[in-house]
């Protein structure tokens, strides 16, 4: 592993419960809150990373896998790269191999495990809790920590570079906002076309370039 990683493994490996609390973590880690404000939003940082693991995660707009699936905010109804829906699992995936940074876990609600074995068959997933119309079905907390615990250890002994995610060579990416006044918005950034109402489109070879227009235009 690097030393520009985020968090050494050893506390990972340790047959002891994660730390719950940011004094109890070790004392190299760095620890970023909040919002970043540039187009890595919640990823700004993967690049100084051996490897991203995700926790906490829910399923994207228009899935039944979660009552409160979205993608990035509320605003819009959908988000679709290359004519699939995307998560936020799934964009943030593509930021990190932009990099050359793999996906290694994930956890989260059950349907976003499965897209997410689907994007990266090596991925290792720890789904805690499924959708059920407006509710969900959990496990156990403690449950919980332990299998996402246990997930990690697995992913971190295995080689990361089969959780690399293959980029495609072109973006062709459509949002449906709720608002139209949204796209009429959206519309005028560098690129973007306005296709409906509610809904515009932007192509592009390079990943960032979608990263940074989706930071200004959602």
């Amino acid at each position: 592993m690097s030393e520009k990683q985020y968090i050494a493994p050893t506390p990972i490996l340790a047959e002891k419960p994660l730390p719950m609390f940011p004094d109890e973590l070790p004392e190299g880690v760095h620890l970023i809150r909040g919002w970043v404000t540039n187009p890595g939003s919640m990823m700004s940082g993967v690049r100084q990373c051996d490897a991203a693991a995700m926790t906490g995660y829910h399923s994207g707009a228009y899935s039944i896998g979660n009552n409160l699936s979205h993608t990035m905010n509320l605003r819009n109804q959908y988000i679709e790269v290359n004519g699939k829906y995307a998560s936020e699992f799934m964009l943030n995936s593509m930021f990190a191999a932009y990099y050359g940074i793999p996906t290694i876990f994930v956890s989260g609600d059950k349907a976003l495990c499965e897209e997410a074995k689907e994007l990266i068959p090596e991925i290792t997933t720890v789904p805690v809790f499924e959708g059920w119309g407006t509710s969900t079905i959990s496990i156990h907390p403690k449950t919980a920590i332990r299998l996402i615990h246990d997930g990690m250890k697995e992913a971190i002994s295995k080689d990361s570079r089969t959780c690399l995610m293959t980029l495609p060579e072109h973006f062709h990416v459509e949002i449906e906002f709720k608002d139209a006044e949204k796209a009429q918005r959206g519309s005028y950034y560098p690129g973007v076309t306005r296709v409906g109402s509610k809904r515009i489109a932007f192509d592009s070879e390079d990943y960032y370039e979608v990263t940074r227009t989706l930071y200004f235009i959602l």
